[in-house]
């Protein structure tokens, strides 16, 4: 509710005095815009009255300078260089989608600390006065922001523009310019999430099923491609093991992530005589029937066939919520018994294809 309120005012300011001002300094750049009494003072008292001791909108400008600071570092080539480290940890269309556009989507905390490493995030924890934890998730929300307004023009500059500054917020006023009031926007929106993610943080750490589901595809894929040519059943349904294969609630469509490391699983799989494999698929709870388990193993089998694996050598079964492995009162719990499981049939005790 408060960090809505916060974003709220920053985009009312964004809103009315770019109207006012057409992006151009108000009365021939003479006049200037009193930062006390107007909304952006209003939301930033809100923010001192959410917490009075180490205000979030003061620690988000800190942040946002650092940010800057980081993000424009001659050192490592800039803005194309930091653009570079993103590709380079996968996550390429994620970059290349934040230049020109006004207003990128936000990343995980889990890939900036992939990205830059617990080193320089500790840094820029340092720098504003937060734990890491926080700096992680306020760069998350600010570096596609950044990025995005650096290259507006759909080109991405050698150096910092001049326009491209954190004003402070402790400065009774402030000579107003629209690229001013973009980075005030930016610090009382990068301040709202700041309060937002301290309060997630406050209730319990937060499950995120997108990143779990990554980082199992990733190691399935590396275990896959390990195997030597002579590889047996078992041990690739060790490596298929791995993998999460996180159906939408309710469906049976493969998820186009999970293909790629499909397809490769049939590569394994392909000219493997001898023992059969069971692809048994478990639901969440009551709130997925019976029957959708049965289904998705029959969609995993049928992909797989589609992929060149033998059809006999594939079982389908579904398990429903026979099998649970966690709790369902959580959506961890849910995400760990909603799975696909992968096991060796020997060639005397096969149970009838489903």
């Amino acid at each position: 509710m408060f960090g809505m309120l916060l974003r709220l005012s920053g985009v009312l300011v964004f809103f009315v005095l770019g109207l006012r001002s057409g992006g151009t300094p108000m009365n021939q750049g003479r006049r200037r815009l009193a930062l006390k009494g107007n909304a952006i003072s209003e939301a930033m008292d809100l923010a001192r009255e959410l917490d009075p001791r180490t205000t979030h909108h003061d620690r988000g400008a800190k942040l946002a300078q650092a940010l800057l600071d980081l993000v424009f570092d001659p050192d490592s080539n800039g803005l194309d260089g930091m653009l570079r480290l993103f590709r380079e940890h996968g996550l390429a269309r994620e970059a290349d989608g934040w230049i020109g556009n006004p207003d990128p989507p936000s990343l995980l905390p889990s890939q900036v600390e992939q990205v830059l490493g617990g080193a320089i995030l500790q840094r820029l924890a340092d720098r504003a006065g937060m734990p890491r934890s926080t700096a992680a998730a306020g760069a998350a929300f600010a570096i596609p922001k950044i990025v995005g307004a650096a290259t507006r023009d759909g080109r991405i500059p050698a150096r910092r523009p001049d326009w491209l500054t954190c004003p402070s917020v402790n400065r009774p006023e402030r000579r107003f310019s629209s690229s001013a009031l973009l980075l005030v926007c930016l610090t009382l929106l990068l301040a709202a999430e700041l309060l937002m993610y301290g309060t997630c943080r406050a209730r319990g750490p937060l499950f995120d099923a997108a990143a779990e589901v990554r980082k199992a595809n990733a190691r399935t894929l590396a275990s896959l491609t390990r195997l030597p040519p002579s590889a047996s059943l078992p041990e690739i349904a060790a490596s298929l093991n791995l993998l999460v294969i996180d159906f939408a609630p309710g469906s049976d469509r493969i998820p186009e992530v999970t293909k790629p490391v499909l397809d490769r699983a049939a590569l394994a799989l392909c000219g493997r005589p001898g023992s059969k494999l069971e692809i048994g698929a478990h639901t969440a709870g009551d709130s997925e029937p019976a029957s959708l388990s049965v289904e998705r193993a029959e969609a995993i089998r049928n992909y797989l066939i589609g992929q060149g694996v033998r059809p006999a050598m594939l079982i389908a079964k579904g398990y429903g919520a026979s099998r649970p492995v966690d709790t369902n009162q959580t959506d961890a719990g849910r995400f760990h018994n909603r799975r696909v499981e992968f096991q060796i049939i020997p060639s005397d005790n096969r149970p009838e294809d489903r």
